[in-house]
């Protein structure tokens, strides 16, 4: 109103009370959203404060959750570590217990290996009751590995080639006599008696007493009626058999009397004395006929011949003395004991003179010619005497082991010896079934033997030089040969036949070897090649080249999938037997190699070398894995047992020795032949091992346990050979075994088998 007014400066709740006038309707609103975010600022920071505290409860607990985690993880870790030092621990401990037991097993081993040696060097000496403590120390504990293989078998069964054990004496046992039906066994002994045995059962069935010393000798006249003793009482006595009464007295010599012999036709009796004579008697009157004088010792036994014609007497001075019944003159003097001679028999034939001795080995001789036959090792201490059986088929000995053994006569405890060839045998293999046996020769020819009885059922005529490997097929119905000819051929293994001649090798052909499905055959030759040929077609499928020396042998591994040779030029090669790539060049021998042969699982191979050892391979890495030293001259071949556990090998030496394919140490070493031994094998139930020798002999060893069967057959077999050599038609074996009361009915009816199968 134009009027003065009074001005001041409005703050700022006037000029916002003066605007809500104004403006009510935005202050209203403005004031409600006031409220509105002050009510929201305080509910979300009441939440707020809420949602601290539970994030801060929750970090807590999420807190104490990762240190729970952790303190678990930790746990965890700390479990898993002492888990894991449990786990090394145990591990630890086991690695320890198996490095212990492979320590123990290989500390057993060579024990055992040791053992074997030792049982070798006493067979030799020889002292049997050694071999049987060794022998027994190495039978197993319960629970522990059975080390023995071939050799063990092998030392138990000779230690156990006796027929009868007859026990009854109380003292030595000097002197033992068969009656003439050999259904009674008489033995004396050194506690001053006679005992009279049942030679079948083993019974005892008299006892004569009467001698004031110990019974040196005994002997029955030839109608089995009287018994004749001698005496340390420097006395012979004459007995009645039946009733067991003595019938007289015989009184001359000035020592202690030895021996004493009826003659074949009863009517002279001869006695050996310390004094160092015999003397001769006329068995009816006692009168003194003869005193013959040449021993520089004791004369310990006498014996006449079965003609009456020749007596033979045993001495101190080693020596066995034959002399003429008649006229009292020496006709020859045989030599070979270490020891004593303590006494001598005559065979019934007059053909064999068997001799025993206290360096406890009984001897078989020719007694034409003087040459040793056999030497029978069993006794454990001096053997005292020794006598045939009246047929000839068994040998008695008796000694200071107080036991009485009774031995075949024909084969002792000889290895079956195969004799036929005309040359060198240069190789030989066994069939599948183990039933058959073929060698190879220098005379041409190929055989092949029953490998029961020895018998030579088949000769294989065609090749025109000599034959220097053979080997049967796994099927046993094919040969194959290889020769000098330049030739390999395949033969009918029943008929003989020859059903193809293999021409591509441009010289001597060496070795061949099957494969194990028998459509394959690998020949090795001197023109450095390696061949393999169909066995169906008798085409060449491959040639493989590379070695720069003859190849002396080839084998397949037992899968057919490898090939390995051996070479003049020292390598042993292993070859892809599809491909024929070269695979493995094994170098380590120094001079040419001779042999090889696969293990049964292919994961290993040997090697025979003229640098006088075995070699065996890693065929996976071709490392050199053994070498096997102890031949004294060239290996010329070498062969694994079935199982893998042993392996064999044969040398210039004369030898074959088994070894411990594992360790590598010497189990075995076979003496017999007499000249190189160039090829040797195992059966194939690893129980039979064969060598081949340059003496012209194949010779089965035998490590058979014994069983009453294997008695029987061996029983019969000797029958059967004594047959043979006593030149009886074998249209008549049979009814001779069927009259022979003395046989047991086994034994009956496998020498009726053998007479029957005989070719």
């Amino acid at each position: 109103a134009h009027q003065p007014v009074s001005v001041y400066r409005t703050g700022a709740w006037e000029r916002l009370r003066l605007w809500r006038r104004r403006n009510p309707v935005v202050a209203s609103l403005s004031l409600f959203l006031a409220v509105s975010l002050l009510t929201g600022s305080v509910v979300s920071t009441l939440f707020g404060l809420a949602a601290s505290r539970e994030a801060k409860r929750a970090n807590t607990e999420a807190d104490n959750a990762i240190r729970e985690r952790t303190k678990a993880v930790e746990l965890s870790q700390a479990n898993a570590t002492l888990a894991l030092k449990e786990k090394s621990a145990r591990e630890k401990a086991v690695l320890n217990a198996e490095r212990a037991d492979a320590k123990t097993d290989e500390a057993r081993r060579h024990l055992y290996s040791t053992h074997m040696n030792l049982v070798n060097r006493n067979w030799e000496i020889p002292h049997v009751g050694l071999v049987l403590d060794l022998l027994k120390k190495t039978q197993p504990q319960p629970g522990e590995t059975d080390l023995r293989s071939f050799e063990w078998h092998f030392w138990d069964r000779l230690c156990d080639s006796f027929l009868l054990n007859l026990k009854g004496h109380t003292s030595a046992v000097w002197s033992v006599a068969f009656s003439r039906d050999g259904k009674r066994l008489a033995s004396a002994g050194d506690d001053k008696t006679v005992k009279v045995w049942d030679v079948m059962s083993g019974q005892e069935m008299l006892t004569l007493k009467g001698h004031t010393g110990e019974v040196t000798s005994v002997t029955f006249s030839p109608d089995g009626t009287r018994l004749a003793s001698a005496s340390g009482d420097q006395t012979v006595k004459v007995w009645e058999v039946a009733g067991g009464q003595e019938k007289f007295t015989l009184k001359g010599h000035t020592d202690r009397i030895m021996s004493v012999a009826f003659s074949a036709d009863g009517k002279r009796l001869a006695s050996a004395s310390s004094d160092q004579t015999v003397k001769l008697w006329d068995a009816t009157s006692g009168h003194e006929t003869l005193t013959l004088k040449g021993h520089t010792g004791v004369v310990t036994s006498v014996a006449f011949s079965a003609d009456g014609k020749r007596l033979a007497s045993a001495s101190h001075d080693r020596t066995v003395k034959v002399w003429d019944a008649t006229s009292g003159q020496e006709t020859l003097t045989l030599k070979g004991h270490i020891g004593v001679v303590t006494s001598v028999s005559f065979s019934p034939d007059g053909k064999r003179l068997a001799s025993a001795s206290d360096d406890w080995t009984v001897k078989v001789w020719d007694a034409t010619t003087g040459q040793g036959t056999l030497a029978l090792k069993g006794h454990t201490n001096a053997v005292t005497c020794v006598a045939f059986s009246p047929d000839g088929k068994r040998l008695a000995s008796a000694g200071w082991d107080w036991t009485v053994k009774v031995w075949d006569a024909t084969t002792g405890q000889e290895t079956m010896t195969l004799k036929g060839h005309t040359g060198v045998v240069t190789s030989f293999s066994f069939s599948a079934d183990g039933k058959r046996l073929a060698s190879a020769s220098g005379d041409w020819t190929v055989k092949v033997w029953d490998a029961t009885n020895g018998q030579e059922p088949l000769t294989l005529k065609g090749h025109t030089r000599a034959v220097w490997s053979v080997t049967f097929c796994t099927d046993g119905k094919r040969l194959a040969s290889a020769s000098d000819d330049g030739t390999v051929k395949l033969w009918d293994a029943t008929s003989g036949q020859e059903t193809l001649t293999l021409k591509g090798h441009t010289v001597t052909v060496n070795s061949v070897s099957f494969s194990a499905d028998g459509k394959r055959l690998a020949s090795a030759s001197v023109d450095q090649t390696v061949k393999v040929w169909d066995t169906t077609s008798g085409q060449e499928t491959l040639t493989l080249k590379g070695h720069n020396g003859s190849v002396t042998s080839v084998a397949f591994c037992a899968d057919g999938k490898w090939l390995a040779s051996a070479s003049h030029d020292g390598t042993v090669k292993v070859w892809d037997a599809t491909s024929g790539q070269e695979t493995l060049t094994l170098e380590g021998h120094s001079l040419l190699v001779t042999s090889v042969a696969f293990s049964p699982d292919g994961k290993r191979l040997a090697s025979a070398s003229w640098d006088r050892t075995v070699k065996v391979w890693d065929t996976t890495s071709g490392q050199e894995t053994l070498t096997l030293k102890g031949h004294s001259r060239e290996v010329w071949s070498v062969a694994f047992s079935p199982d893998g556990k042993r392996l064999a090998s044969a040398s210039w030496d004369a030898t074959v020795k088994v070894w411990d394919a594992t360790s590598g140490q010497e189990a075995l070493t076979l003496k017999g032949h007499i000249n190189a031994v160039s090829s040797v094998a195992f059966s194939p139930d690893g129980k039979r091992l064969a060598s081949a020798s340059w003496d012209g002999t194949v010779r089965v060893w035998d490590a058979r346990p014994w069983t009453p069967e294997l008695r029987a057959e061996r029983e019969a077999l000797s029958l059967i050979h004594w047959l043979r050599d006593q030149d009886k038609p074998q249209s008549e074996w049979l009814d001779a075994i069927a009259a022979d009361q003395t046989l047991t009915e086994p034994v009956r009816q496998r020498a009726l088998q053998f007479a029957r199968d005989w070719k």
